[in-house]
């Protein structure tokens, strides 16, 4: 909707999308200037606005009930497993075969959570547009 001559919209978008620039393309459409006045994320992966705390909450309920775990923070992101051997790689920070792996693997570009055999996150990885292949951090 709009009120006046500020527009107000709403969009559901992909990783990369970039909502300034989508507002300039309204602005230049309707041979006009504009800029963003406010921007929110209402979510992320499967976090929402919705389901935030207050500063305030976190203190009174506590560290352990105010925060995700590990599994619970990273379970959006899609899965590359790790070979029995590769746990073990990662806690002595030799990465080299890992990424090797992951840039040869054929998946599509994102972020992948590196698990182990037990399930719990070992890493995140980033693998490229160009099938290049970033450590980002270890949990081990």
């Amino acid at each position: 909707g709009h009120e006046g001559s500020n527009v107000r919209f709403r969009a559901e978008c992909s990783k990369g999308t970039y909502i300034r620039v989508l507002a300039q393309d309204f602005a230049h459409r309707l041979d006009t200037a504009g800029f963003v006045s406010q921007l929110r994320r209402d979510a992320v992966g499967d976090f929402a606005l919705s389901q935030a705390i207050t500063l305030e909450d976190a203190q009174t309920r506590g560290p352990a009930a105010s925060t995700l775990t590990l599994a619970q923070a990273t379970a959006f992101l899609p899965v590359f497993p790790l070979l029995p051997n590769e746990n073990a790689l990662l806690a002595v920070g030799k990465i080299d075969g890992l990424l090797a792996r992951l840039s040869n693997s054929g998946l599509p570009a994102n972020i992948y959570c590196a698990r182990a055999e037990t399930d719990a996150p070992a890493a995140l990885l980033e693998l490229t547009d160009k099938k290049r292949a970033n450590f980002l951090r270890a949990f081990v």
